[in-house]
């Protein structure tokens, strides 16, 4: 018995240290510690690479992947740290989370789940136009969803290496090409440091360069009374196009010139002529000269006139209409006047307010017959010229040489001049927040665009308005020309269509791209939301300046209206720009004194005084240049709309509400920028619309 239970007691122990031994095993399995997700990069052969930190003892690792758009997540296996995944979808987003994992026979024991990293799969981008314009390149591609920006990469023939550029928007211009080399371009979508695929390769050969000449002299030929332009030019010039015109010339004439580097045009006095110049070498043009011009004077002085204009009026009394603004102005500019003239006698010379179109509209009533001199829109002188109301400038050579030629024009009906013009700023330019918009992005519209959608800010364009929208159609080459021969039809010039598509087509992309920027709205909203900061930029009229400018303060800026990309083109947007002149009632019992009084209101120095006291623009040359404009941002922004203008002037009343038409359906929603049959009869409809209201 004693030996028997030894052995059980044996047995037992036994037993008992094996069970313990497998209770151990299971008790003490090993949890993998929780891993980090360090990195995540999506390779430019569409693959997103991982990397993550190792869990001591893990047998393994288990990723957890799911696209924006699933519900659940995929699994995938891997034994190292890092993992190359090869089966991804461009153009969306993957989230990736990793956990280690160990083995003991059967069983898998998992650790914690590590961070979660998201890692944008971006679009390979496609070249859309690559375009060598005279002393510019221009490259544009299509937009990425997901990008915070591009990396171009472009290299010439002769250069050994690439040239890299970090670009905000879709397109880019490389000043001045060299000429006769090819360039390589290819653009690559970015996300922060994060890396797209890059485009395929586009070339483009851009052709040997013609030097352009340099117009070096105009002026007299007192033996022949013609004007001379003389120019330098390269010596591999075979001839040269020679291109010409006057004051009220519509067209340039051209001619062509071999064998001396001259040309000469008959001269009339009173005149100011243009030339340009291109050099030509076996069919090949050059650039645009320097543009070279001349006034052929008379000998009529400019603020003043000899008594002898006066014709023996005396005893003068003269009525003035003003804008309210202007009375007190005017009245002390009458004052300096009469002291000019010592010799006469002015009995009475009254200045009384009234705004500028209700003048008009109360001479053609023929309820003004008493005014002698009044100030009026440039659109009102037709229909008052048309009426007998209006007499024509006695003074005309001197208002050609001293006002710009778009505000002559503005001012000339059948090129006789029938008013004095008097200011330029009856349009509307880019208004923006400094701190918003810099100087540069105010060049063109997509980066006006882009910096309001960098900063949350709107950008308003009043599109209901046909004065703001028929931008939209004077930028795709619509103009307008007067009346048809019936004095009341709209007429229109020839415009290239598949143009004019283009441009509405990349107006009406721009405004769906930014459709939560571009905003369409009545332009008092501009300077209210400068003030409130929900505005980062608009087109507003001139008149609106002062409360832009109250609103913002320092960070006021003012620009002429930016260029819009077509088609790779930076193609300037063309406002209409209405002038504002100084007429004389055809009925006035002075004539020749009223010719003088608004031939002196009209003229350098009081330009120069509305200038600084009132802000307003100006159309006198030598007042442009003074400081009183070149440091006003509004004056200048104005100035250089008026050179890139249409006048508005000879306007049918049936003309704004289908250009306002225009405008609505380039923004609305369910327009399609793509497609160009709708933009085609869109241009009809609204021409015709104009013409047969």
């Amino acid at each position: 018995p004693q030996k028997f239970l030894s052995v059980t007691l044996a047995l037992i122990i036994a037993l008992s240290t094996l069970l313990v031994g497998t209770s151990a095993i299971t008790v003490n399995a090993v949890t993998p510690s929780k891993v980090t997700l360090v990195s995540t990069a999506y390779n430019t052969n569409a693959t997103v690479t991982l990397g993550w930190t190792a869990a001591s003892g893990a047998n393994g690792y288990q990723i957890a992947k799911r696209r924006i758009t699933d519900k659940a997540y995929t699994y995938i296996t891997s034994t190292g740290t890092s993992y190359n995944d090869k089966s991804v979808i461009t153009g969306t987003v993957y989230y990736y989370q990793v956990r280690a994992f160990r083995k003991s026979g059967k069983k898998i024991t998992y650790g914690a789940w590590s961070n979660s990293k998201s890692i944008t799969t971006l679009y390979r981008p496609t070249i859309t136009g690559l375009n060598d314009k005279d002393t510019v390149l221009n490259i544009n591609w299509n937009k990425i969803l997901g990008v915070s920006h591009y990396k171009l990469a472009f290299k010439r023939t002769i250069d050994k290496s690439w040239n890299y550029r970090y670009v905000n928007n879709t397109y880019f211009n490389i000043s001045n090409p060299t000429k006769g080399t090819t360039y390589t371009i290819q653009v690559c979508p970015m996300n922060g440091n994060l890396a797209g695929r890059w485009s395929l390769v586009k070339m483009i050969e851009i052709s040997k360069e013609v030097a352009k000449p340099v117009i070096t002299h105009t002026g007299l030929n007192e033996n022949t009374g013609g004007i001379r332009v003389t120019w330098s030019g390269a010596s591999s010039c075979d001839s040269y196009a020679v291109y010409y015109k006057k004051t009220f010339d519509k067209n340039w004439s051209t001619t062509i010139v071999k064998g001396k580097n001259y040309y000469e045009i008959p001269g009339v006095s009173g005149n100011t002529y243009y030339f340009q110049v291109r050099g030509i070498s076996s069919g090949i043009y050059s650039r645009y000269s320097n543009v070279g011009s001349y006034y052929y004077k008379n000998e009529t002085g400019s603020d003043f006139v000899d008594y002898s204009a006066f014709k023996g009026e005396n005893d003068i009394t003269l009525k003035v209409w003003v804008p309210d603004k202007a009375v007190s102005l005017t009245r002390q500019q009458v004052e300096e006047f009469k002291r000019a003239y010592p010799g006469k006698t002015f009995k009475k010379i009254d200045v009384m307010p009234q705004g500028e179109s209700e003048a008009g509209t109360m001479l053609l009533n023929d309820s003004a017959k008493s005014i002698d001199v009044m100030f009026l829109p440039s659109d009102m002188l037709d229909k008052l010229q048309k009426g007998g109301h209006l007499a024509p400038v006695s003074f005309a050579d001197t208002v050609s040489e001293n006002n710009e030629y778009s505000a002559v024009k503005a001012a000339a009906i059948n090129n006789k001049l029938y008013a004095y013009p008097e200011t330029n700023d009856n349009g509307y330019l880019l208004a923006y927040d400094k701190r918003v918009v810099s100087a540069e992005q105010a060049k063109t519209l997509e980066g006006v665009l882009a910096a309001c959608e960098s900063k949350g800010k709107k950008f308003v364009f009043d599109c209901n308005n046909g004065f703001y929208a028929c931008a939209f159609a004077f930028t795709a080459g619509i103009k307008i020309d007067g009346f048809e021969r019936d004095g009341y039809t709209q007429k229109f010039t020839q415009y290239n269509e598949d143009e004019a598509v283009a441009a509405l087509q990349a107006f009406s992309k721009l405004m769906h791209d930014y459709s939560g920027i571009f905003t369409s709205t009545d332009t008092a909203r501009i300077s209210s939301g400068f003030s409130k900061g929900t505005v980062g930029a608009g087109v507003d009229g001139a008149w609106n300046v002062l409360a832009d400018k109250n609103a913002l303060g320092y960070n006021f800026g003012a620009a002429k209206l930016p260029t819009i990309n077509v088609n790779g083109v930076a193609k300037q947007i063309v406002p209409m720009v209405g002038y504002k002149c100084i007429g004389v009632n055809s009925e006035s019992k002075f004539p020749a004194s009223a010719q003088i009084l608004a031939l002196y209101l009209s003229g350098e120095s009081c330009q120069k005084q509305r200038a600084q006291q009132l802000g307003w623009g100006t159309t006198n040359k030598n007042v442009q240049t003074d400081p009183v404009v070149t440091n006003n941002p509004a004056l200048v922004a104005m100035k250089e709309n008026s050179m890139v203008c249409v006048v508005r002037a000879n306007i049918a009343p049936t003309f704004w509400s289908p250009m306002g038409n225009l405008g609505n359906k380039l923004i609305a929603s369910n327009t399609d920028p793509s497609n160009k049959t709708y933009f085609k009869n869109l241009i009809t409809q609204t021409i015709a619309n104009v013409r047969d209201e």
